[in-house]
């Protein structure tokens, strides 16, 4: 699907304004280029771009916005999956990353690489590498964040922030590589962390982040990158500027 300059898609229903939804196809070759999704709907979960259960698809300046109740865009269970200069603002989360259980095999969110873009103004997360089926499919593996602008992701609160920039919750060498992080909000809230790495329950191993600028402008951030629970973390070469 390659669509015109400018061209918008306008998406009122509760599922999936596009969808890729296989059965373990390899190598079926998807191309989305040029689109913009946008709700307009006023109830349900719709997500923009639901992808799930096959192998390569490439996407380029491809567009979510507004799914307030969903994801930008979903990744079930999909691999070897290219994100050029994609844009994902106001959803509940930019981009999630899940495995999935179809016709009875497993299949984990692997090998996605996003490149470029802007995630932002997402009220959750901009990026949520989800471990809710981890033990069921494995965790996530080897999906990648490079030069990307992440900006306002997550509700300041005075007692529990909602979300952040990034939660790797669970996955095996996800790597975040020279992207530019900004939280700029003149209010009295906070946040806890603008990279999350797992919680109470998850351990995400082998995580790298290299190379990442975060700077803070207002309101209260606890730190740039909390590891509540991590696994042989490489983190070096940021810098924090606030």
């Amino acid at each position: 699907l390659d669509c015109a300059p400018g061209t918008t898609i306008l998406y009122s229903g509760s599922g999936d304004a596009f969808a890729a939804l296989g059965a373990g196809q390899s190598q079926a070759n998807l191309v989305l280029s040029g689109c913009r999704f946008a709700w307009t709907g006023t109830s349900g979960k719709a997500n923009g771009v639901h992808l799930e259960a096959f192998n390569k698809a490439t996407l380029i300046d491809v567009r979510a916005d507004g799914f307030r109740n969903g994801d930008g865009f979903l990744n079930q269970g999909v691999n070897t999956i290219d994100f050029y200069s994609i844009q994902a603002s106001g959803n509940l989360n930019g981009i999630h990353n899940i495995g999935v259980v179809v016709s009875g095999v497993n299949y984990a969110a692997n090998a996605l690489h996003f490149t470029g873009g802007m995630i932002s103004n997402n009220s959750e997360w901009g990026v949520y590498e989800d471990a809710a089926l981890a033990a069921t499919v494995g965790a996530n593996e080897n999906n990648t964040y490079r030069d990307i602008a992440f900006e306002l992701n997550g509700t300041p609160s005075a007692i529990m922030p909602a979300g952040g920039q990034i939660f790797i919750q669970s996955c095996l060498g996800c790597g975040i590589y020279n992207d530019y992080f900004e939280y700029s909000y003149n209010g009295s809230l906070g946040m806890t962390s603008q990279i999350a790495l797992g919680d109470a329950s998850n351990s995400p191993a082998a995580t790298v982040i290299r190379d990442n600028f975060f700077g803070t402008n207002g309101g209260k951030i606890l730190s740039a990158i909390g590891a509540a629970n991590s696994n042989r973390a490489i983190i070096e070469g940021n810098i924090d500027e606030d």
